[in-house]
Parts: structure tokens; sequence; C-alpha cells
């Protein structure tokens, strides 16, 4: 039996996007073709727009606790690793709406988060693109060390 060149052609293309699929769906945060993160990307200067309007909105830092302690935005009190977010789902709004704004070092683990407390139903989702280091980059004051009565 002969195969034709065309032949060859529609398998190699198959073998091709099937491969990319399966090595897209490896990544971290990926769950293969056609997944759209459910998390809005935003700037630093666009975070602390939305601070000095509104000093007491939710943002999470979800880096390590050493991270934490070592630089973090000023003010922020929320801290729960981005490992924790769903055992955590009690620490979060009942509501489903409430803006819920994520920070980690780089923007990648913000964005996993982000991931995850959509699938507990939350929509209102913004991750910092570059994170805390963006944050330290752009000049934007910082605290660090421990604060009293204030995890971790």
């Amino acid at each position: 039996m002969k195969v034709k060149q065309s032949q060859y052609l529609k398998i190699a293309v198959r073998g091709v996007v099937s491969l990319g699929a399966i090595l897209l769906s490896a990544l971290p945060g990926c769950s293969g073709i056609g997944s759209a993160s459910k998390v809005t990307q935003i700037s630093v200067e666009s975070l602390r727009d939305s601070l000095t309007a509104n000093p007491n909105l939710l943002l999470v830092d979800v880096r390590t606790p050493e991270e934490w302690q070592a630089v973090r935005v000023q003010g922020i009190k929320k801290f729960i690793e981005h490992t924790e977010i769903a055992e955590r789902k009690a620490d979060f709004p009942a509501d489903s709406a409430t803006p819920i704004y994520l920070i980690c070092r780089s923007g990648h683990r913000s964005t996993l988060a982000g991931d995850a407390l959509a699938k507990l139903g939350y929509q209102r989702l913004f991750s910092v693109k570059g994170g805390t280091n963006a944050w330290v980059a752009a000049g934007f004051p910082v605290d660090s060390g421990r604060i009293p009565g204030v995890a971790p």
C-alpha cells in the first residue's frame, strides 16, 4: 500500500499539533489548547492608582514568607502563599464579585493564584505584571520586616 506525499504531510501536522498540545499542557498554569487565564494583567502604575483611589482594596501577596519579610508593597497586610489559595478560601470575601489584586515577585505566581481563585468562582481578578520587582524598580513605597499581628 502506497502512501501519498499529502498523507505524510497530514500525519506530520497532526503529530506536531498533538505534541504542541502535550507540551503546552505541561507548563505551569496551562491546561492545553484554548485555555485562557481569567486573570487581568495590570501594571504597577495601575495598582498604585487603584490603591490611591481605594486604600482598602484587597491586595494579596502570594510569595513565600521570606520574600514577604524582605520587601512588600507599602501597607499590604494580606499574605497567602500561592500554593495555599484553594485551602484558604475562607480568607477571601464571600462575594465572588469582589475585586482581588494579587502580587508576587515577578507576576507568574500571582497569575497562578488568580487562576486558582477563578476556579473557586471569583470573577474580578488582577495580577500585577512584574510583581514586587517592578514595584521596587518603579520606586514605589515598600515595607520590610515583620508586622506585629500579621502573618507570616
